[in-house]
């Protein structure tokens, strides 16, 4: 097993991390396309990390391979457990029950998330029999029905089938299981790593903003009660922009952006996106550029320059990150473009 001393207080971190997938090419062909190419990611106990871009950019893939249930095709994630970096492809069944017990996900499918022949209290609760079997039942039950009330379900829901509830409703039922899972209302963690981790995908999709809004209120209580971190997976720009410290740009299975959420959006009535693509999702510039496709798979130039109308010969070179430590950008003409928008 693979393991480095650490020092701080990181829950996991992915290095290099790609995934690759193949497609068909005539009868015996199959030629290969990234969902994630050399992604680097790093998140420390108690923070929220959010990665946005359009449907289709790799993000949920990347989400899968964070918890493990995906096997990367290149680099690795890694988790921090008793002081030391351990490889999360090679934990032992012991460290595999402990790495369940404090990292959880929240699936963009909730409907596959719940036994559908069982009341939704059942899945709850069977959140806490599964990782904390020392919890008495009666306590375990009492914690469930607690996090389904916080999450805005009445008792007659508890005890629907999902096929009876909503797709909202069904949405909070999953997140209430995912938070059973951690331990909430255990107490903070006395495990091996430094906190506990919710990688959220989509989360709030299909809930109206009052909704939204208990949701917020929930994940903000608890994350000062466990340490809990979070990987946020959010088209929701402003549950992005008003709930994470750090956030992700991706296009194209890669990042193109990253940076603290108060240089992205500082207090002065502008955006500090400076990539031509996240200004493009922010609506800051239009692009109607009919360029022929990228390579399948890409080479190593700017994976957005096929769309991108500042694009020059240069864009086709390998774009390394620029700026400073806490915004940085793979765009070697991000600042001139950023320069020259509209006041």
């Amino acid at each position: 097993m693979t393991s480095t001393k650490a020092n701080d207080d990181s829950i996991l971190r992915a290095s290099g991390l790609s995934r690759r997938f193949y497609r068909r090419r005539g009868l015996l062909h199959h030629a290969p396309f990234f969902a994630v190419e050399t992604m680097d990611l790093l998140v420390r106990s108690g923070e929220v990390v959010a990665i946005i871009g359009e449907s289709g950019c790799g993000k949920t893939t990347l989400s899968r391979m964070l918890i493990g249930m995906l096997r990367s095709s290149d680099g690795g994630v890694q988790v921090q457990m008793a002081g030391q970096w351990r490889d999360l492809a090679s934990l032992s069944p012991a460290e595999e029950a402990l790495f369940r017990r404090n990292i959880q996900m929240v699936y963009q499918e909730s409907d596959l998330a719940l036994d559908p022949m069982s009341p939704v209290i059942e899945s709850v609760l069977e959140g806490y029999r599964v990782n904390w079997p020392d919890v008495p039942r009666t306590a375990a039950r009492r914690l469930s029905m607690r996090l389904l009330h916080e999450l805005g379900l009445e008792p007659r829901e508890w005890r629907s089938l999902p096929s009876a509830m909503s797709g909202g409703e069904r949405k909070r039922a999953v997140i209430a299981r995912a938070f059973a899972a951690l331990g909430a209302g255990l107490g903070a963690p006395q495990d091996a790593l430094p906190g506990r981790l919710l990688v959220a995908d989509e989360p709030t999709a299909g809930l109206d903003c009052a909704t939204q809004a208990r949701l917020l209120s929930f994940f903000l209580n608890h994350q000062r009660e466990m340490r809990l971190a979070y990987v946020l997976i959010s088209h929701d720009l402003a549950m992005v922009r008003a709930f994470s410290r750090h956030v992700v740009v991706m296009f194209g299975g890669r990042a193109v952006e990253r940076g603290a959420v108060q240089s992205l959006w500082p207090d002065n009535g502008r955006t500090g996106f400076k990539h031509p693509y996240s200004l493009e999702l922010l609506g800051d510039i239009a692009s109607d550029v009919d360029q022929p496709a990228l390579p399948d798979p890409p080479d190593a130039g700017c994976i957005f320059r096929a769309e991108c109308p500042y694009a020059e010969s240069r864009c086709a070179e390998p774009q390394p990150w620029q700026g400073p430590p806490d915004h940085q950008w793979a765009c070697w003409k991000a600042e001139q473009i950023s320069a020259h928008r509209p006041k």
